[in-house]
């Protein structure tokens, strides 16, 4: 009774129609939807928050929006294949090293993606694949990878609609998007910076690293979970193998099964360096 006048905004990553009057229709004033547009955002937080309470905040009504400092036209925003940064970033509102960190961030989380979404399909566990898309939904679109975020909320929609769907044609998708997502990202962000600080891979002493990956992986099929401890302690040496990002993004998620298949890769990636 005393909130009966409080105004609610949704926020939500479906954009499809329909979906604002069912909000209204709940009880709520408007939505906000993702990503987030600030300006959009300020504008009807704005419309609905109480005009004595702008008064004595000094927030402009009306068409005016809050002031943001204006960009910095020397701001060096990275080109990624298969992401509009440069549309992303001007929308996000944030500063430039925030958004790498948010891309970096990006590639570290879903690096292993379409294997834990075919896992977790294959294995009947429909929520959890809706909401593994759902989220890669509001992620991709966040970061400007609009292309990404159709694929997405396709798939979540067919996967919802649909008792039994084509999974392999969904993982394909999202692969023939993701790979190069993930390929610039890494050659863009990632690895000028290991360049920088790492050892020269044929200094790193592979013979000593092959032990503690066989320690590591009978752990990991004894569900022992000081095993990720383990796999962070190899990351001075490893953190610029692919292989071993892959690894450590597999493990972040407790996936010991394939963190097993991870370091199998990890291995023969070593062996082939020594070969070479």
């Amino acid at each position: 009774k005393n909130y009966k006048d409080l105004p609610i905004l949704g926020l939500t990553a479906d954009v499809m129609s329909g979906v604002k009057d069912k909000c209204i229709e709940s009880g709520m004033m408007d939505i906000v939807t993702k990503p987030i547009d600030q300006d959009d955002a300020f504008e009807k937080l704005i419309k609905w928050i109480d005009k004595d309470l702008i008064k004595k905040t000094n927030i402009i009504s009306g068409k005016q929006t809050i002031k943001k400092p204006p960009l910095n036209k020397e701001v060096n925003i990275p080109e990624i294949e298969g992401i509009q940064t440069h549309k992303a970033f001007k929308k996000l509102g944030i500063g430039i090293n925030s958004y790498i960190n948010i891309l970096i961030k990006f590639y570290n989380s879903n690096i292993s993606f379409t294997e834990a979404l075919r896992n977790e399909y294959n294995e009947g566990h429909n929520e959890t694949s809706i909401r593994m898309l759902h989220t890669m939904k509001g992620v991709s679109g966040n970061i400007g990878a609009y292309e990404l975020q159709e694929i997405s909320l396709n798939a979540e929609t067919e996967i919802k609609e649909n008792k039994k769907v084509n999974i392999e044609a969904i993982i394909g998708e999202f692969e023939k998007t993701l790979n190069p997502i993930f390929n610039s990202i890494f050659k863009t962000l990632i690895e000028p910076d290991q360049q920088k600080e790492e050892k020269p891979v044929d200094k790193i002493s592979i013979e000593s690293i092959k032990p503690q990956l066989e320690e590591i992986k009978t752990m990991l099929k004894n569900d022992d979970g000081d095993a990720i401890d383990k796999i962070k302690q190899l990351k001075p040496e490893l953190k610029h193998l692919n292989e071993y990002n892959q690894l450590e993004s597999i493990i972040d998620l407790y996936d010991f099964e394939g963190a097993i298949k991870a370091i199998a890769k990890l291995k023969d990636v070593l062996n082939s360096t020594k070969k070479s």
